[in-house]
């Protein structure tokens, strides 16, 4: 078995109680049934197109996703067939199991993962939009494998009860430091546990490996990973760093970070990551809306980036300044070597 198998990255205990417990999250009906479809030797997009507008509220959530200014396209589509003709079956495929997982996840939830589904919805939005950027094979993809990326924090919470709440209390709203709690607690964190869990339930191979791996520092150099994998590990990652800008009280560090992530593992100059942080302002309010999940006026998330491009301006200054001084030093100490 490779050692990127998720399941090699939980002890045998945390797996136990992971597979004991009831109430862990599940695929809903209709994501099953359009897993299967799309599984299937005999693949029939209008079975898949019937499967998806069985549920009216999934099926207009899709359309109106489609038709909303986060895809830019130039028609309108009216139908879910016209989608899967103009879109293709995974980009359908994927946003059907986005709002069909979201939606029984948040059905009878406790309060207090208001955060984890803002950071979840900005994560998934900045990820297509990167993928976009880096013309990545499947953006679609991509934004489900960041909505996905903290799953394991509600599979922790539920088999892990209190003793889970009392140590996400310690982290506050610092990701990495929850990270380090969890591992700490229970031998694997967060990503582990998600990529477990979506590997359980079937999903495309890659986008569970991306889950298990998005908390490592660069799994974009990581060469035991395929370099698909590879390339959406590197996406979910620098796209959850992303959506930190927006749900921690700090935006400014939270984008300096992104990019000093960014560059180096997908390969961005600084003036083209932050027109990828334009465009996912742009679309957020559209896609939480959809998600009915209330981020804010689009107003209030310009705003919110504002704040953060300026720190990334005086952070770009302060590093020219230095980049200079150093010149200046090396020029005097080269003119002193003359005389």
């Amino acid at each position: 078995m490779e050692r990127t198998d998720t399941a090699e990255l939980l002890s045998a205990e945390l797996k136990s109680r992971l597979e004991r417990c009831s109430t862990l999250p599940s695929l809903p009906a209709v994501a099953v049934r359009v897993l299967n479809l799309c599984q299937s030797e005999d693949l029939d997009l209008k079975q898949i197109a019937d499967a998806i507008c069985q549920d009216p509220a999934l099926s207009a959530k899709v359309l109106r996703l489609v038709n909303s200014p986060a895809f830019g396209l130039r028609q309108e589509v009216r139908t879910v067939p016209h989608a899967l003709a103009l879109l293709g079956l995974n980009a359908v495929r994927t946003l059907a199991l986005s709002f069909s997982l979201v939606r029984d996840l948040r059905k009878g939830q406790q309060s207090g993962l208001l955060l984890y589904w803002k950071r979840s919805i900005v994560a998934a939005v900045a990820a297509r939009e990167l993928a976009l950027a880096l013309r990545f094979a499947a953006p679609d993809e991509a934004f489900l494998a960041a909505l996905l990326q903290d799953i394991g924090i509600l599979a922790l919470g539920r088999v892990a009860g209190r003793e889970y709440e009392e140590l996400a209390g310690r982290a506050g709203d610092d990701h990495e430091q929850l990270a380090a709690l969890e591992k700490a607690a229970f031998g694997a964190d967060h990503a582990d546990v998600g990529g477990w869990m979506v590997a359980t339930w079937k999903l495309p191979r890659p986008l569970c490996q991306a889950v298990a791996h998005s908390h490592r520092d660069d799994p974009s150099r990581d060469e035991q990973l395929p370099q698909e994998v590879r390339t959406l590990a590197g996406i979910v990652r620098v796209a959850a760093l992303v959506a930190d800008i927006w749900v921690r009280t700090e935006p400014g560090p939270c984008a300096t970070l992104a990019r000093e992530v960014a560059i180096p593992t997908l390969g961005f100059n600084p003036m083209s990551f932050e027109q990828i942080l334009t465009k996912t302002a742009a679309s957020v309010p559209h896609v939480a809306a959809l998600f009915d999940l209330q981020m804010g006026t689009a107003e209030e998330i310009t705003g919110i980036l504002e704040q953060a491009t300026e720190t990334l301006v005086m952070v770009s200054f302060r590093a020219s300044r230095q980049i200079e001084s150093a010149r200046e030093a090396l020029d005097n100490l080269q003119a002193k070597a003359r005389v």
